[in-house]
């Protein structure tokens, strides 16, 4: 209730994170370990990991959904299965693999140093994904007050089209992090800021192309997620509205990542809390007391716009102080 369900979508969240809960134990360390095959120099592997778990995961909920007819909890059975199975793979891989790193109890010891470097690193990612949490958590209340459960659903449908071409954004600043921060610890700072180019062409080519899709085919990607006629309604009003600053976001996130791979942590962090926190917040509070729910469509992308204008200054002022 506290994120926003209502008495007609209880049952369902509850259905669900009574399952999907389960999948902690598994999720976590697989999702580490993943990382961690990536970050020893066998990405492919990782990636293979990734794709082959999502696949099942489409062949498995359907099967659970509507083949053993349990609904929405049957979604999640599937995801844990999936969550379970990158996890005993990635742990063969460090135990009997051809990993170089292996896991072995007597290796496991708590060394400060080490625990402070990663704590400093995850500072960022860890801050975007709790306000990630937070901003659900406002929007849906806002939602709820301006346009109901419907609008709920409309924007759950929204976000997922759009995350559809972020995702290969949020592998482009995982595999630039590492270029990026071996560079310029060697101080070629020419070739972080060349990593750092390359990886925003790409990411506003993606999510251009993003955007023109989803513009000419609104329809035909909300009609993935739901065939009622006033939730696609809403959901067609509303991501005409929210896509329109889809190119920005390349900026804003790869921009944030740039400041994390170099060590930059406060500025990191501050950078990744701007979109999401402390621009969007006091926008999806205010506007739509003046525009309604048009208002909450539109919070998101003026508070892209505002943080690339941020970031960008950031970024043109770090690589004036870099010697190039």
């Amino acid at each position: 209730y506290f994120f926003g369900a209502s008495n007609d979508t209880i049952k369902y969240s509850m259905d669900y994170m009574s399952v999907i809960m389960c999948g902690a134990w598994f999720n976590l360390p697989g999702f580490a370990m993943n990382s961690v095959i990536r970050a020893e120099g066998n990405p492919k592997l990782a990636s293979n990991m990734m794709i082959i778990g999502c696949l099942l995961n489409l062949i498995l909920d359907p099967i659970f959904i509507f083949g053993f007819d349990m609904g929405i909890k049957g979604a999640a059975v599937g995801t844990v299965i999936c969550q379970l199975v990158i996890c005993l793979w990635s742990g063969y891989y460090f135990t009997f693999g051809k990993s170089n790193l292996k896991l072995k109890l007597k290796n496991i010891k708590i060394d400060s140093k080490i625990i402070k470097g990663i704590v400093v690193i995850a500072l960022t990612p860890f801050c975007m994904e709790l306000a990630s949490g937070f901003i659900h958590l406002i929007t849906n209340k806002v939602l709820k007050v301006y346009g109901g459960d419907l609008a709920i659903g409309a924007m759950t449908a929204i976000t997922s089209i759009n995350l559809l071409f972020m995702m290969p954004v949020y592998g482009i600043s995982q595999g630039m992090q590492t270029i990026i921060a071996y560079n310029y610890g060697a101080k070629q700072f020419d070739r972080s800021k060349k990593a750092l180019s390359i990886g925003i062409l790409g990411a506003i080519g993606i999510l251009s192309f993003g955007l023109i899709s989803i513009l000419l085919f609104p329809k035909q990607f909300i009609s993935i997620f739901t065939k009622d006629a006033r939730l696609m309604e809403l959901a067609l009003n509303g991501i005409s509205i929210y896509s329109l600053t889809l190119p920005a976001i390349g900026i804003c996130i790869l921009g944030t990542v740039y400041f994390q791979s170099i060590g930059s942590a406060k500025k990191s962090i501050v950078l990744s809390l701007l979109r999401q926190v402390i621009v969007f917040i006091p926008l999806i509070l205010v506007v739509p007391k003046y525009f309604g729910l048009n208002g909450v469509w539109a919070a998101q992308p003026l508070a892209d716009i505002v943080s690339m204008i941020i970031i960008g200054l950031f970024l043109r002022k770090e690589f004036k102080g870099c010697k190039l």
